[in-house]
């Protein structure tokens, strides 16, 4: 009767690895992003106003992503 108790610890194993490598995947690909757009990809998304703040300081997704025009 309990002789099948224990037959899914391989796949529980294996499955704890893979959520172990997502988890590492995840950060590397977080760190790649912010090397790439020069360190400003955690500051990217916090939008404190919608236009330029009273200092004259471009935002960054302006200085990253400048509006072109005709």
């Amino acid at each position: 009767m309990f002789k099948r108790t224990f037959r899914n610890s391989l796949y529980g194993k294996h499955y704890l690895y893979c959520v172990a490598f997502n988890l590492v995947n995840l950060m590397i690909q977080v760190i790649l992003t912010d090397l790439f757009l020069g360190g400003n990809f955690f500051t990217y998304g916090v939008v404190y106003s919608y236009s330029y703040p009273p200092g004259g300081e471009i935002p960054v997704q302006d200085w990253l992503f400048p509006k072109m025009s005709k």
